[in-house]
């Protein structure tokens, strides 16, 4: 009686390391997770910040050429993140006039509407435990911030 008594003691032991180890790895694995989803959550604001100033940069820019774009990355601490912009024309077509305009309010209309609005798109990209993430963002500007190539260069 003496012997099974101390096999079972080994059995209940051995239980006890198997349960305690496959606690202590979920616990680790939880953590690591967490880990990462705070990291990540701390890139994805930093990334909305940068993104964020580079469309005010741009947007408060007097005149843009349609066309024009750069790509880099960002001076310390944030050396991780590249930016890359781009300027595209978009076209418009003038829209339906009322009908109690008079012949010189549609006249002014037409002089003065430019028939373009610029696009702009910002991107920012980053790596994070070798996984690339990235977010984008765009604006539409008005017509009169776009400058257009006409005339052989001319904006």
């Amino acid at each position: 009686m003496k012997n099974r008594r101390r096999g079972y003691i080994l059995v209940e032991t051995i239980t006890a390391m198997a349960i305690l180890s496959v606690t202590a790895v979920t616990v680790q694995r939880a953590l690591y997770v967490a880990t990462e989803a705070r990291g990540l959550a701390r890139d994805y604001s930093t990334a909305q910040l940068l993104l964020d100033n580079l469309v005010t940069e741009k947007t408060l820019q007097p005149r843009l050429v349609a066309g024009d774009g750069a790509s880099g990355t960002f001076p310390p601490p944030n050396e991780r993140f590249q930016f890359r912009w781009h300027l595209e024309e978009v076209p418009l077509s003038l829209p339906e006039l009322p009908d109690h305009f008079q012949a010189e309010q549609i006249t002014a209309a037409q002089r003065n509407f430019l028939g373009h609005m610029g696009r702009l798109e910002v991107s920012i990209s980053w790596s994070r435990a070798g996984e690339p993430n990235q977010i984008v963002a765009e604006t539409l500007l008005s017509p009169d911030q776009v400058w257009r190539e006409v005339d052989g260069g001319q904006p």
